[in-house]
């Protein structure tokens, strides 16, 4: 089974988002869909590869607590979990609308 290792904040293309690393018997799920649930809300969805995966966070993430949690497509629309992550602090690590005047 697969194990969330960590995850971090991080910013791609000037998106806010997560970085998971994720260790275990990886082949099975490998290039597989990955679902990111953020206070129980699935946000998008994103490739499992490498062990790392990226997942977008909703524009109006405001700092704050929040529970992250993630599954992986099984078969065909169902989904494995793998595990609930603990409550992180989101600081103000993402782009707001824009630079500002």
């Amino acid at each position: 089974s697969l194990v969330i290792d960590s995850i971090e904040p991080h910013i791609i293309h000037e998106r806010s988002a997560v970085k998971i690393s994720i260790f275990g018997n990886f082949s099975r799920y490998e290039n597989s869909a990955l679902r990111c649930k953020i206070n129980n809300q699935f946000s998008s969805v994103v490739l499992l590869s490498n062990l790392m995966a990226y997942c977008f966070t909703p524009a109006d993430l405001e700092p704050g607590l929040y529970r992250f949690g993630v599954s992986t497509q099984n078969h065909g629309d169902r989904f494995l979990t793998l595990r609930v992550l603990p409550t992180i602090q989101v600081l103000d690590y993402y782009p707001k609308s824009g630079p500002k005047d």
